[in-house]
């Protein structure tokens, strides 16, 4: 079995702990590097409502965290990686990384099949011009 991460609680004597619920949580800070003084913006996003041996809420509120992740950009490939983890670090984090794969591969197929509509509703002709997603075959 996994062994899970100290909470942030345990690490932070100074926190204060509250009732509230909050299903998420977006922190912002930058970080620089002190030798060339490079930024880097760090979002960390916190799904605050999800319980470690359990379900969300509800697939609504699950669907909004996703969205909100990556209307972010953090989950584009020219941001950089990454980084997706829970307490245990196999069981939420890997349903996130799988939802939002899944989900992007449908819009692409979706893509893919207006397309294809359109090419077998003018008699099979490719005149989209999209060769890219062929490899540049028309």
């Amino acid at each position: 079995m996994a062994s899970k991460c100290p909470s942030a609680s345990s690490q932070e004597s100074d926190s204060k702990k509250s009732r509230k619920t909050v299903t998420i949580e977006k922190k912002l800070k930058v970080l620089t590097k002190t030798s060339s003084g490079e930024n880097r913006l760090i979002l960390h996003f916190h799904y605050t409502t999800w319980p470690d041996f359990g379900v969300p809420q509800s697939p609504e509120a699950f669907y909004k965290f996703l969205n909100v992740v990556r209307a972010s950009g953090v989950l584009e490939p020219d941001v950089g990686p990454a980084v997706v983890h829970c307490s245990a670090g196999i069981g939420r984090s890997g349903t996130f990384c799988l939802v939002d794969t899944i989900l992007m591969m449908r819009r692409r197929w979706r893509s893919l099949a207006v397309r294809y509509g359109v090419r077998q509703s003018l008699g099979g002709e490719d005149n989209t011009n999209d060769g890219g997603e062929r490899g540049g075959q028309n």
